[in-house]
């Protein structure tokens, strides 16, 4: 996935269908897929798919459940443009679970607590600062 090429917009579905494929080939388990889709922009979600993204976020669940995936990636779709950070869930269209998150503006913050693959990472991270390292827990 690193050399797609840049384009005006994105084509989730030869995304979605790319993935499966390198799934298919390299015969990968539910466990070894990627979690995630990450999306960097200076555009708006809605402008900057190429084509219908529920549809094309359905089209994808159903070829990975016909191919016995349990999941679509989820997608990231982080717009640098504003400076101010906020965060939307992206509804399915399946209804079955979230498809994804909208970040809006960029974060050192943001970009180390998504990049940090669990919740105890998030927690030692968030406690290491230098004010916090001489705590500890008394149990």
């Amino acid at each position: 996935m690193r050399n797609i090429e840049c384009a005006e917009k994105v084509d989730f579905s030869k995304i979605y269908s790319r993935i499966l494929q390198i799934a298919m080939t390299e015969k990968l388990s539910n466990a070894k897929m990627p979690k995630s889709i990450f999306v960097f922009t200076y555009k708006e979600f809605d402008k900057a798919s190429k084509n219908d993204w529920a549809l094309d976020y359905k089209d994808a669940w159903n070829n990975y459940k016909k191919r016995g995936y349990a999941t679509v990636p989820q997608l990231v779709f982080w717009n640098l443009k504003d400076s101010i950070a906020a965060l939307e869930v992206i509804g399915s269209p399946v209804k079955i679970h979230n498809a994804g998150i909208i970040i809006t503006g960029f974060s050192n913050t943001l970009l180390r607590l998504r990049l940090t693959p669990n919740a105890e990472d998030v927690m030692k991270w968030a406690v290491s600062t230098e004010e916090l390292r001489s705590l500890f827990i008394v149990d």
